[in-house]
């Protein structure tokens, strides 16, 4: 809702402020926390204070956040600095793959070799992922290729990351070989859970509806469980 343009001439220790500070005008999304996301068309609807900026402002501020790329590498770095001070504070380390995505800087090498993953063919990639240095663009690659072109992957490299994917998918913390849930606990389990909760809550309003589109849900998450269950 602010001017983008009051930020695009900040320095990166003033962006970091303002990513920060109490009236921040840069916000971050927690990962794995997404907010309800809908059309431009209906903010004047439901904010008064988008209504008085209008949304044909909005769109035109967001098209001018999205074509500043020097604005886009300053606010990564803001955030790499932000993620660098609340570990020497004490903060506990990102356990997971995505939430160490501000965790350092790519090499001009590795971003180089970005550039020729994205335009390669998905029988090439794997090729030039594996030359890649950085762990975390490493992985990230072969998800990519996993998810938009399993088959390109041989049999090794595939069971290597759907057993990542299976870990993560219970909320297991990188690098604990025991395989214990930690705080954020099995990921399955709290959706099971709650599917059991919102399913005793249909049975006693009967609802018929509801309770057919829980069973849906229900056997969804028995085909993805039996999915990775011969990596248990």
């Amino acid at each position: 809702k602010y001017d983008p343009e009051e930020l695009f001439d900040s320095g990166v220790e003033n962006l970091k402020k303002e990513i920060t500070g109490t009236r921040r005008k840069i916000r971050t999304i927690s990962i794995n926390k997404f907010p309800i996301l809908m059309e431009g068309k209906y903010a004047e609807n439901n904010n008064k204070e988008y209504r008085d900026i209008g949304v044909a402002v909005l769109e035109e501020r967001a098209q001018k956040v999205r074509e500043n790329q020097n604005f886009h590498e300053k606010v990564g770095e803001a955030l790499a600095l932000q993620l660098e001070e609340r570990i020497e504070e004490g903060a506990q380390k990102p356990k997971y793959l995505e939430e160490r995505l501000y965790d350092g800087f790519a090499s001009k090498r590795d971003e180089y070799l970005e550039d020729q993953f994205h335009e390669a063919k998905w029988d090439e990639k794997l090729g030039i992922c594996s030359d890649i240095e950085d762990d975390r663009l490493r992985r990230y690659g072969k998800r990519m290729i996993f998810y938009e072109s399993r088959d390109s992957l041989p049999p090794k490299v595939r069971k290597e990351v759907e057993e990542d994917i299976w870990m993560r998918a219970r909320g297991i913390a990188e690098g604990d070989e025991s395989k214990k849930p930690d705080a954020l606990q099995s990921q399955f389990s709290k959706s099971m859970k709650e599917l059991d909760d919102e399913r005793e809550s249909a049975f006693k309003e009967n609802d018929q509806d509801k309770l057919d589109r829980l069973e849906e849900i229900d056997q969804f998450y028995i085909d993805l469980q039996k999915q990775y269950e011969n990596l248990s």
